[in-house]
């Protein structure tokens, strides 16, 4: 079980900060990264972002059972190949045992992409985060 999710985005000193604690630490952290807004993010910016990135966790998390994976900040107007941009995240992390998310304000199309990828195999983990903000709730 884990017992600690530091919310990190996925920059390289962030990734490398995990790499380098003490091994017995590791079993019992599962961080929440999230893909971080660029002046300028477009496909072709957001698509070399998130290959980078899943090179930094396969090569550098190893030792992680498992990760949280969100695009929180990136607009969903950002697509890669005409499809919202997580089908794309989804895609790449197949090999990972990331853990995806999703929320009450994402599109249909983003939400949906994380179910129909469970049910054909595409993620390996039993686990779904549901992110859930202020304006979320009702007063």
């Amino acid at each position: 079980m884990n017992n600690y999710t530091p919310f990190l985005k996925t920059k390289t000193n962030e990734i490398g900060a995990l790499k380098v604690l003490h091994p017995t630490l590791k079993p019992f952290i599962a961080p929440f990264f999230d893909f971080p807004m660029k002046k300028g993010l477009n496909e072709q910016s957001l698509k070399k972002s998130i290959d980078g990135t899943h090179k930094k966790i396969k090569t550098h998390l190893k030792e992680y059972r498992n990760f949280y994976l969100d695009n929180f900040d990136v607009p969903d107007a950002i697509t890669i190949s005409g499809q919202d941009n997580y089908i794309y995240i989804i895609d790449k992390f197949t090999d990972t045992t990331f853990i995806p998310v999703i929320a009450i304000e994402r599109t249909p199309q983003r939400n949906d992409a994380v179910f129909n990828a469970k049910i054909t195999g595409k993620i390996k983990s039993d686990v779904i985060a549901l992110r859930v903000q202020p304006e979320d709730f009702q007063h």
